[in-house]
């Protein structure tokens, strides 16, 4: 019988319904994603036009991705500090045209393929005399604050030792407009920024230059990682067409800026060469003026002869005090240091090398190093100096021990070495040799390691006296505790046989059998505190034991065990630790895993014994259980670790929440006897 009409069409719309209501979850992942992008002044790679309007090569290459990807873009204009801030802040989900940095890698995500590679620019007001990094001593810079071209500029004129005041400034237009206003001496500017707005502010570029970098589109860290995976994926493939777009906006953007420059030096020569023009034109003219011309020409060969006489003085000043440097640290440096030419004669030994030798400059200034009188040196000491500074001589670093005999005739351990430095050409120029007393080190790491020597031998004896005590505990329980119940068992018994009173017999049967059940725990106890299945039949029969141990306690588990028909032959600390490490790995898995099946493996290979312990229980995070984890049983597995590292041996665990876990104990049938020890007994 078919449905009425009515029905068909409520069950059609309610079909209708939950197919649409389905969807709406998949519309909503597939709408377009919005995205906040941050725009500062850095033309031509991203900039705000007159008409408020977002341009330049990152916008053009990001409006074309956005397209692609269906991104629905907000540009957020502002100074480069606050799109920093921003994006630190995840304000922003992308910030285009960021340079590169391991350090900015720590706070932000970057796209893997570089969009372009620029650098900066120190720009200054024509005719400045700013040629060179000392140039800038006591200038003003402008620098764009956050932009990491202004660090790479300030440790190299720390390098240098040259002092000047920083004016931080939001972009790089405010950096070239405090030049112009003569607030700064010279700006800091990016390339292709300052080449194309140089002209506008009346500023020329100076030869300095500074932090080649790697511009990239960057997100926050806590971003969503599809969007910059996108953007390396669509400028992989730009990058490979020679159509694409990625080259129409270099050619648009960046090529114009690069176009080649008619050299100063020429536009002089071609001037020169009309202003020669004309003089021979005008040569009749100007005979009755060579007296007045030759007159100036001297006036201005004397000028500049004062220039050049002023500037060898201004040079000779700034050697004298970069030598005054130079000494200062050359002196005041703890370890020894000298310097020699590429044949090892001495140019300058410092006061710590003196002192300790108790020599004097004179004395060692002009010979060669293995012969200024080193105290107390041995031939040998002196025919390996000779040799490694003869290898420093043709460019080798050279570095090793030797001892020497100080003026207090105490022997002291030195880490000598010879470095050579080397010319423009490849050509070793001066050796710099250098050495510190490492006389401390070494005593220090000697008695570290007679420190390890004897914490080896106390826990290679700490198994052995543990389980002679336990032995001890259990024979002392069996002599005694034991055969007092035993006897009070038996005297029960008799007593209950002498008693007609029922009530009287019953409460001494009820008696009797607590004694049974204190008799069956003291036995028990005895065994597993020193299970005389070990010595008597092995490891593997041990092991067997703890296997039937734990299917009492927890009848659940699903025991097995596999090992050789042989049982090796091994030394007794080895056998007792493995014993012990493998009952606190199955004790583990019987209170924490909550496994259906365990099952241990044991075998012997190239010397070594392997015991494995598997289950397929919960499993645990094993770096938090190895590092920062303080229960009880993680302190088990730090214990098990210790100990079978010191005999050599090693403890591995493999485990992963809801997968089981995997333990493997290895360690040497032979264990090699340790050096110390006596201190500790």
């Amino acid at each position: 019988m078919d449905p009425p009409a009515g029905d068909n069409v409520k069950t059609r719309v309610l079909a209708l319904a939950l197919v649409v209501l389905g969807l709406m979850p998949q519309a909503r992942c597939l709408a377009a994603l919005k995205l906040r992008v941050g725009v500062h002044q850095n033309r031509p790679h991203v900039f705000v036009d007159k008409n408020n309007k977002p341009r330049g090569l990152f916008i053009d290459l990001l409006n074309h991705i956005a397209k692609q990807e269906g991104w629905e873009l907000e540009y957020l204009p502002g100074s480069w500090s606050k799109c920093l801030i921003r994006l630190q802040n995840d304000q922003l989900d992308l910030l285009p045209a960021i340079s590169y940095s391991d350090d900015r890698a720590r706070r932000y995500a970057f796209n893997d393929v570089t969009v372009i590679v620029n650098w900066a620019t120190v720009y200054a007001k024509p005719r400045s005399d700013i040629e060179n990094v000392v140039g800038l001593r006591n200038r003003r810079i402008a620098v764009v604050r956050g932009d990491m071209s202004y660090d790479s500029l300030r440790a190299m004129l720390d390098r240098f030792a040259v002092h000047c005041e920083f004016v931080e400034v939001d972009d790089f237009q405010q950096a070239m407009g405090s030049v112009r206003s003569g607030s700064a001496d010279c700006g800091l500017v990016g390339r292709l920024f300052g080449a194309q707005h140089a002209r506008d502010y009346d500023l020329e570029a100076t030869p300095i230059l500074c932090s080649p970098m790697q511009l990239h589109f960057a997100a926050p860290r806590s971003g969503n990682p599809n969007i910059i995976a996108a953007i390396d994926r669509h400028l992989g493939s730009l990058k490979k067409d020679k159509q694409s777009i990625y080259y129409k906006a270099m050619t648009k953007w960046v090529l114009p800026l690069e176009e080649w420059e008619l050299p100063h030096w020429v536009i002089w020569a071609v001037t020169g060469a009309g202003a020669l023009i004309l003089l021979l034109a005008a040569a009749g003219f100007l005979l009755r003026l060579q007296v007045r011309k030759r007159t100036a020409e001297l006036a201005r060969a004397n000028e500049e002869l004062r220039a050049e006489i002023g500037e060898r003085t201004r040079a000779e000043a700034s050697l004298r005090d970069s030598e005054r440097r130079f000494h200062g640290l050359f002196e005041r440096t703890f370890g020894f240091l000298g310097l020699l030419t590429a044949d090892g004669t001495v140019l300058e030994l410092n006061r710590t090398a003196l002192d300790f030798t108790g020599l004097k400059r004179e004395d060692v200034v002009g010979r060669p190093l293995w012969e200024i009188g080193w105290p107390s040196p041995s031939t040998d000491a002196r025919a390996r100096l000779r040799t490694a500074v003869r290898r420093a001589g043709t460019g080798e670093f050279v570095r090793y021990e030797v001892e020497m005999v100080g003026k207090r005739n105490r022997t002291e351990t030195l880490d000598f070495s010879i470095k050579p430095i080397k010319s423009d050409s490849g050509d070793v120029t001066m050796l710099i040799a250098e050495a510190r007393n490492i006389s401390k080190i070494k005593k220090t790491r000697q008695t570290l390691l007679q420190y390890q020597e004897d914490l080896r031998a106390l826990t290679l004896k700490l198994p052995l006296t543990e389980e002679r005590e336990r032995k001890r505990l259990a024979a002392a329980l069996h002599d005694s505790v034991i055969q007092s119940l035993s006897l009070s068992r038996i005297k029960l018994g008799a007593l209950s046989k002498q008693v007609t009173d029922k009530e009287s017999r019953g409460l001494l049967q009820d008696l009797r059998k607590m004694f049974d059940a204190a008799l069956l725990q003291m036995r028990t106890l005895t065994f597993e505190l020193s299970p005389p299945v070990l010595y008597e039949l092995g490891l593997g029969a041990a092991i067997d034991w703890l296997g039937d141990e734990l299917r009492k306690k927890h009848q659940d588990i699903a025991f097995s065990f596999e090992r050789p028909d042989d049982s090796p032959d091994m030394d007794e600390v080895v056998s007792i630790l493995l014993f012990q490490s493998t009952r606190e790995l199955l004790t583990n898995v019987g209170k924490h895993a909550g496994a259906g099946n365990v099952s241990v493996a044991m075998k012997t290979r190239n010397g070594k014994i392997i015991v494995t312990v598997r289950d397929d229980g919960a499993g645990f995070d094993v770096e938090l259980a190895s590092g920062t984890s303080h229960q009880k049983h993680d302190f088990g597995l730090f214990s098990i670790r210790e100990r079978m590292r010191q005999v050599g041996g090693s403890f591995e665990l493999n485990s992963e929440r809801g997968k089981g876990t995997t333990a493997v104990l290895e360690a040497p049938l032979r264990v090699e006897p340790a050096k110390g020890g006596d201190r500790a007994d």
